[in-house]
């Protein structure tokens, strides 16, 4: 018999849960603003995928859900379950009624996804200008996700409301804020959280035609990364057939956004861009911080608002070597670097560049593979020789009620 994962949506008011049969909390998504009535359980499943997918076997919804998405939630599991096969499982998908395929209207109101960083409020500048053309989609809500378990000061969530609803108010957009404990229901949250907002998003489909997630790279990098949780492949597949799932931005490079922005001044203000938020306000101090203040240097000539000055050698060169994904954005900020301008800070940058290239070169992987191996093997042969050596101890001790013998 296949491992089943039973869910049931309840709603109640503002407040939606997702109840997984055998857990003792239900997974939650709570609204706060005009926040409009679901026209099905889509959000159940979605919810619950993270979750099923660890488990694998078969999820059914114990409710009403788009035929479309049913087919899509299967093919989004299966290439996660190849992608990382170590997280996830493939899994089958049902619910009590399979509803029949609606069609959407693309020229219809959109929610965008709002996290107050640079992607996603040049998502929203850009689509509220209709500067695609047909590949534009009209803003009419941003919504902000509170994760339940951020560990941040807690004078941030309420401010980076305030950043985010004066960017809706910019824009021309009503404002939204989701508040979910999902978070911890997935394994990987870098990896997962584009399905935890896409889920968020399917609560307001009785209201509008789809949401809008911000890319995080190129197309050209994202593939260099893969697989990268936040991707054109693999969320929109997250779509149900009258609410679609867009991934928007890929075809610009981030210095490219930055450029773009900077000549919104309204907007690059509350930019809210911190991982290590004190207070209100970006610390000006951690990578994410340092890294778009330098773009704001390279595209604008100024790093205000996010810093307050071009970071020093020190600042730059001693940091913690860059992980891949923010490697690529760092290159970028090098080779942009203005002429004649903070010659020791470039010089800086260049070192940390070295220092995470190297850390991330093959051949510096494959030694640190041989010295864990190496060390897993002398921790081996020690204990084997330990052993060996309190074998000869007993074997040499006197025994119990054997006088030992005494030579001339």
């Amino acid at each position: 018999m296949p491992l089943q994962t039973i869910v049931k949506p309840v709603r109640a008011g503002s407040r939606l849960e997702i109840h997984i049969q055998g857990e003792a909390i239900p997974i939650s998504y709570e609204w706060s603003g005009a926040a409009p009535e679901p026209r099905n359980d889509d959000y159940a499943l979605l919810g619950a995928l993270s979750y099923a997918m660890q488990r694998g076997g078969r999820v059914h919804v114990q409710g009403r859900v788009d035929q479309r998405l049913l087919a899509n939630a299967e093919k989004f599991s299966e290439l996660w379950a190849a992608y990382r096969p170590d997280l996830f499982k493939q899994i089958e998908v049902s619910a009590d009624e399979d509803l029949e395929p609606r069609v959407g209207d693309p020229g219809g109101a959109y929610a965008f996804a709002l996290s107050g960083g640079v992607d996603s409020v040049f998502s929203l500048m850009r689509n509220s200008e209709g500067a695609d053309g047909r590949t534009s989609r009209k803003p009419a809500c941003a919504f902000l996700m509170e994760w339940s378990d951020a560990r941040h000061d807690p004078a941030w969530a309420p401010a980076l409301r305030g950043r985010a609803a004066r960017i809706a108010e910019v824009i021309g957009v009503s404002h939204l804020v989701c508040r979910t404990n999902w978070r911890e229901f997935c394994r990987d949250f870098d990896i997962e959280h584009p399905l935890g907002i896409l889920a968020a998003a399917h609560c307001l489909n009785g209201a509008y035609e789809g949401c809008v997630l911000a890319a995080d790279h190129f197309h050209r990098d994202e593939v260099a990364l893969g697989p990268w949780g936040n991707n054109h492949a693999t969320n929109p597949l997250l779509s149900s057939s009258g609410f679609e799932a867009i991934n928007y931005g890929g075809a610009f490079e981030r210095l490219e956004k930055v450029r773009l922005l900077a000549h919104r001044p309204d907007l690059v203000a509350n930019l809210a861009v911190c991982t290590r938020p004190r207070s209100g306000e970006n610390c000006g101090r951690c990578e994410k911080c340092l890294r778009s203040g330098l773009e704001l240097f390279v595209t604008s000539g100024s790093t205000l608002p996010v810093t307050q000055h071009v970071p020093s050698f020190n600042e730059l060169a001693y940091r913690k070597p860059l992980s891949r994904s923010s490697l690529m954005f760092w290159r970028g900020i090098m080779t942009k670097w203005p002429e004649g301008r903070a010659g020791m800070s470039k010089l800086g940058l260049a070192f940390l560049i070295a220092r995470s290239e190297l850390q991330h070169s093959l051949v510096l992987r494959t030694l640190q593979s041989v010295e864990r191996r190496i060390g897993r093997s002398t921790r081996s042969l020690r204990g084997k020789d330990a052993s060996l050596r309190a074998d000869r101890l007993r074997a040499t001790a006197p025994q119990a009620g054997v006088a030992p013998l005494h030579h001339a």
